[in-house]
């Protein structure tokens, strides 16, 4: 089984450094994750040909990667903090890719954990990638961790991904930088705003937002400016 990409593969896909992606993807991780993530790691997984397989032979520094694979490397970490291995994890993927054909398997599908298996979801049907996509009970969802949080296109392919209530990453919009849902405000400035001392209510007015629109935005801020420190 193939997933026809042509229109799909037409738009933009987004830039992220590896430095901004480990940003995104530690500040949705569990506070009390069992995996310390860092640079390091997202460097070695896009070497290692989990993400940007494109991107062989090219320097740590000169890496950007694409907004699929940022997707992907969100999936693996959320996989290693819930105690899957990263043997497993490859196995996992090299079997999503032979059976569908899938560029970016972890780009593709909602992802469950229940360690040592990962399951997806595809036609409403719980599928084992650790059993080669051996059916599973319905009831596996009241035991099984969700790693998701995507949006997907006609095509099945990951369009978009919320990190936050709204808060949105759409490599269409402000090429892919976080976003206030349904604008083209990015969270950074509505942060800088507030950093500065405006208000909520005036930074609000000034972008026809809800207040609980920017209080969001300046929550998600604050979770990196966490991260970074």
């Amino acid at each position: 089984m193939t997933i026809e990409l042509k229109n799909s593969q037409q738009k933009s896909l987004g830039t992220y450094s590896i430095p901004n992606a480990a940003l995104y993807i530690y500040a949705t991780m569990p506070d009390k994750a069992r995996f310390p993530l860092n640079t390091r790691h997202l460097y070695y997984w896009t070497k290692d040909g989990l993400a940007g397989g494109y991107l062989q032979g090219i320097r740590n520094r000169d890496l950007f990667i694409n907004f699929r694979d940022l997707v992907s490397l969100r999936i693996i970490a959320a996989m290693r903090a819930q105690g899957i291995t990263h043997k497993e994890i490859i196995v996992a993927e090299q079997e999503l890719k032979k059976i569908f054909g899938w560029d970016y398997p972890f780009a593709m599908a909602d992802f469950w954990v229940a360690k040592p298996d990962i399951y997806m979801k595809i036609r409403g049907a719980f599928l084992s990638v650790s059993k080669h996509l051996q059916y599973a009970f319905d009831l596996i969802e009241e035991f099984v961790i969700p790693v998701h949080g995507l949006n997907f296109d006609l095509y099945g392919v990951s369009a978009s991904w919320t990190p936050h209530d709204d808060v949105l990453l759409d490599p269409q919009i402000q090429y892919g930088d976080p976003c206030i849902t349904g604008t083209r405000v990015p969270t950074q400035v509505i942060w800088s705003f507030n950093d500065a001392g405006d208000s909520i209510d005036t930074i609000a007015f000034m972008y026809e937002l809800q207040r609980k629109q920017v209080e969001h935005a300046i929550e998600w801020e604050k979770r990196l400016n966490k991260s970074i420190n």
